[in-house]
């Protein structure tokens, strides 16, 4: 299966895009001669761009030999980000101008359990979804593809290189820590890649960081009665912390506690985020979860906004924020998007804005939260 997503994957972009010199009798299974196809693939630069990726689940370096070599076989360019989250991953398809992007994640299910992310070639990054993407080039096809014959454009196998997408990655996170007040935060993270780079930004700043070990499992971030956010309650209640975070497996979704070890409402934080954004872009647009539109919608317009609707899925939310130059995305799932030099949703983004929020006053995070 690896192979064959893989496969698929190139067939739709060598389809998006052939290469100079390609005929309709080829596309037709005829044999034709090869000598302008050759010639155009000796450049590199004609093949497409794919970058791969994989989390920490015990699978998924293995399905990463096959993702590789079907990509390569399928002369596409091949960069290695090596084991990532989904937000670096994301991060290193915009970053590097890639035509797509293959992820092999489990996050949201059991660790026993493994699949893919694809990230499409219309510019930014953006994932893939069910139908709907105007360009035609979404999960359907890629699954249709996937039972069929996919055919080699070229003799010449795509070049294969590694690249440390992490370095870039932090670096962009940097410039949202700033100006902070000394908190003290409570943070539950299974990915160790999160957790290292949470270490090294707090390493500079006057907050401290308390890491609450949770194994990486199937988990509701949102649910005060889910084990790991009853860890992270107990952890805050301990400490005397200002507030609890627990940032789910795949980098993204996020529920806060406030400084009693409570559940905050995702809806609450989403209004929070968005208002200081508006205040920074007056006038702002903000793409809100189509089933928490009605819930958010008049609050974003108190605060100057324009609340529109974001869909239903990554994809349509993705390309909501990009046409819309939205400041912010989000609902009552708990992730937020940021519109970064691409949209993205990223869980260090959001405890980034969070504490802002929080440091713009002395209040604890309850009264904050419930002055809303």
């Amino acid at each position: 299966k690896a192979e064959q997503a893989a496969a698929a994957l190139a067939d739709l972009l060598w389809e998006h895009k052939p290469l100079p010199g390609r005929t309709a009798a080829m596309d037709a299974g005829s044999r034709p001669s090869h000598h302008a196809v050759t010639g155009a693939a000796r450049s590199s630069a004609a093949l497409p761009l794919v970058v791969v990726g994989h989390d920490e689940r015990p699978g998924s370096p293995d399905l990463m030999v096959g993702v590789v070599r079907s990509l390569r076989r399928m002369s596409c360019r091949v960069v290695d980000i090596g084991l990532t989250t989904r937000p670096c991953f994301w991060f290193a398809v915009d970053h590097l101008k890639a035509a797509a992007g293959l992820f092999v994640t489990g996050a949201g299910s059991e660790p026993s359990w493994t699949g893919f992310d694809f990230v499409g070639p219309q510019p930014p990054a953006a994932p893939l979804s069910r139908g709907g993407d105007p360009s035609g080039f979404d999960l359907d096809r890629l699954e249709a593809r996937m039972s069929g014959f996919t055919r080699r454009p070229t003799r010449q196998a795509g070049p294969y290189r590694m690249f440390q997408a992490f370095v870039p990655y932090e670096a962009s996170l940097w410039k949202h820590f700033h100006a902070l007040r000394p908190l003290v935060v409570c943070c539950g993270v299974g990915s160790r890649l999160v957790r290292r780079t949470l270490e090294r930004v707090f390493a500079t700043l006057p907050c401290r960081l308390v890491l609450v070990d949770v194994p990486v499992r199937a988990r509701d971030v949102l649910a005060a009665a889910d084990a790991d956010v009853v860890r992270v309650s107990e952890a805050v209640r301990r400490t005397r912390a200002h507030l609890g975070v627990l940032i789910d497996d795949d980098g993204q979704r996020t529920g806060f506690l406030d400084e009693r070890g409570r559940v905050v409402d995702a809806g609450a934080v989403t209004k929070l985020v968005g208002r200081l954004l508006l205040a920074e872009r007056p006038g702002g647009s903000v793409v809100v979860e189509g089933a928490s539109l009605a819930l958010l919608a008049g609050d974003i317009e108190r605060c100057g906004g324009r609340a529109l609707d974001g869909g239903a899925c990554f994809a349509e939310m993705a390309r909501a924020m990009r046409n819309e130059a939205a400041v912010l995305g989000g609902g009552t799932s708990g992730r937020l998007w940021f519109a970064e030099s691409f949209p993205t949703c990223d869980g260090i983004l959001t405890l980034a804005r969070v504490l802002d929020v929080l440091s713009r006053s002395d209040a604890a995070f309850s009264a904050v939260a419930e002055g809303l």
